[in-house]
């Protein structure tokens, strides 16, 4: 929980500095974003009900490793809920900008977005190495009967 609040935090403090820049975001820019988003989305989900742990013995492996997929399925669900929102509200017109404080809405998307990006990139990767580490338990349990078999 203290790793999410340490995100929104950065995602937040982020925005504000952001909104300090001369950059004009695009309504396109954020079609653009939203895209990539409802495309990775599917294809996160089907990476993460596309793993079978019906060869594995070892209850404990299976175990935390449906609990870690469980716990990427509900982050990437939760990120694409929020991700639609921004979309939503992306004409929303929220700035701001009292004494040297300054804040924009738009800033905030932006860098959610970017976020919602590099957060999915990041776990497909996660995902991949735990496509491994499923893999070679496998090869383990299958090499063990394998030796039980010729024992």
């Amino acid at each position: 929980m203290a790793k999410w609040f340490r995100r929104t935090f950065s995602i937040i403090i982020l925005s504000f500095g952001f909104s300090y820049m001369p950059v004009r975001f695009s309504d396109d820019f954020f079609s653009v974003m939203y895209t990539v988003l409802g495309i990775m989305f599917p294809l996160a989900l089907s990476q993460i009900m596309a793993f079978s742990f019906s060869e594995i013995e070892n209850d404990k492996f299976i175990e935390k490793r449906r609990s870690q997929l469980s716990g990427i399925r509900i982050i990437f669900v939760i990120l694409f809920i929020f991700a639609t929102v921004a979309f939503i509200f992306k004409t929303l017109c929220f700035k701001i900008s009292w004494r040297w404080i300054r804040f924009d809405i738009k800033s905030l998307f932006f860098i959610y977005l970017l976020f919602c990006l590099y957060y999915y990139i990041k776990n497909f990767i996660e995902l991949a190495k735990l496509k491994d580490e499923v893999d070679d338990e496998i090869r383990k349990d299958n090499k063990k009967k394998k030796e039980n078999i010729a024992c």
